[in-house]
């Protein structure tokens, strides 16, 4: 009977070393960083859930760090050796651009847009770049010299670029600049297009920035309204935005009484809508049946 206890003893004591050890190695087989576990208190529920959800993920691919890190620096060879095919493969689309400027949804449009979007001030910057180099943010993914590059960390897949060459800053002007003039008189000014869409009801909706980040307005047409005459409403208000994911949302009102918000979530349950539009005032109206579009399109 002792030796029966003794022996389920030490099967314990096993069971239990071998589950610590198991729980290290999973929390330890993310890619390193100065931070491998992230700090959730202050975020928002949904924020946590994703945050968990990401590190949960973390420990299933971590055999594949070597992988990860292999992509990411592939992609950057590419950018440095001016390959536009072979970085076209790195990426995981859509990579979206400053409005009015579309976003790149596949790689045949990324071939055709790798010259605007990378020039030599990057590669240079990137020439002596190593996987060393990419810090680890989190959930949030892989970054590299200060975000101008992201990576997933799951695939090793760029997700994101937030550098923007000579070329396509001055594309993205004079883009700018010919949007302006197809508007009526009382939108044209220092304003570049933030979001724009339809809603089921025959609405179309722009939302407009300042050039300086500090004002915004939305200029909503009702159906049958022509985009170049005057709006049929327009609010000023701002935009508000939410914890580290960046849900945006924005709020405006004018001396009428009128007032209007607009949700556009980049985490959401599925099944949800990532937007939710209200209009409140002479005109009440609420929909999360929202199509966005690229005012040049219309």
């Amino acid at each position: 009977m002792n030796k029966q206890k003794t022996t389920f003893s030490n099967l314990y004591k096993l069971l239990l070393l071998f589950s610590v050890a198991l729980i290290m190695s999973c929390g330890n087989g993310a890619l390193q960083s100065k931070s491998k576990s992230m700090d959730i208190n202050g975020l928002s529920e949904e924020e946590k859930a994703l945050a968990k959800r990401q590190e949960t993920d973390n420990c299933v691919d971590s055999a594949d760090e070597k992988t990860v890190m292999k992509n990411l620096e592939k992609a950057v060879r590419c950018i440095v050796n001016n390959d536009a095919k072979g970085f076209a493969a790195c990426c995981e689309y859509p990579i979206e651009r400053m409005l009015p400027i579309h976003a790149i949804t596949n790689e045949a449009e990324m071939i055709k847009y790798f010259d605007i979007l990378f020039d030599d001030s990057i590669r240079a910057v990137l020439k002596n770049k190593t996987a060393k180099d990419w810090e680890q943010v989190g959930w949030r993914g892989l970054m590299l010299e200060q975000g101008n590059l992201w990576g997933s960390e799951l695939n090793g897949k760029i997700t994101s670029i937030n550098f923007h060459s000579a070329r396509e800053q001055k594309l993205f002007n004079d883009m700018v600049a010919k949007d302006m003039a197809r508007l009526d008189a009382s939108l044209q000014g220092d304003w570049v297009i933030d979001e724009g869409f339809r809603c089921p009801n025959g609405y179309t909706v722009r939302i407009d920035r300042s050039g300086d980040y500090e004002r915004f307005r939305i200029a909503i047409f009702f159906k049958g309204t022509s985009l170049h005459a005057k709006p049929d409403i327009m609010m000023f208000g701002e935009l508000e935005i939410e914890g580290s994911v960046g849900n945006r949302h924005y709020t405006f009102k004018d001396d009428k009484g009128n007032e209007a918000s607009y949700w556009h979530f980049y985490t959401y349950e599925e099944g949800s809508s990532p937007f939710e539009f209200s209009l409140s005032g002479e005109v009440k109206y609420e929909s999360t049946n929202i199509k966005l579009v690229y005012w040049d399109e219309l």
